[in-house]
């Protein structure tokens, strides 16, 4: 990645989501991007979630069984802000792999 820094790396069943030292998130397979700094990042079986700086919580991927946190269950092609969870700060995330 041409001399960025690596925080931390994380794989999914059909994705995998790089989070530089500089709080980016970089995605590729079954996934996209996230736009605000990380601080930290995990994925699930088809579905990534991942904690800002401000401590929001992030998540995307396939919606199977409401795993997002979006109160229902469809996909998210780009990350998606918990709304559930708005005002109460996330430190850490960490999902389930269903094989």
């Amino acid at each position: 990645m041409g001399g960025v820094g690596i925080r931390q790396i994380a794989c999914g069943s059909g994705h995998t989501v790089v989070l530089t030292n500089s709080g980016e998130v970089y995605t590729w397979g079954k996934d996209t991007n996230a736009g605000p700094v990380i601080t930290q990042v995990t994925c699930g079986s088809y579905h990534t979630a991942a904690v800002s700086a401000s401590g929001d919580l992030y998540t995307w991927g396939g919606g199977m069984y409401g795993k997002l946190g979006h109160g229902n269950e469809a996909g998210c092609s780009i990350p998606k802000r918990v709304e559930g969870l708005a005002g109460l700060p996330v430190a850490l995330v960490s999902v389930a792999s269903v094989l």
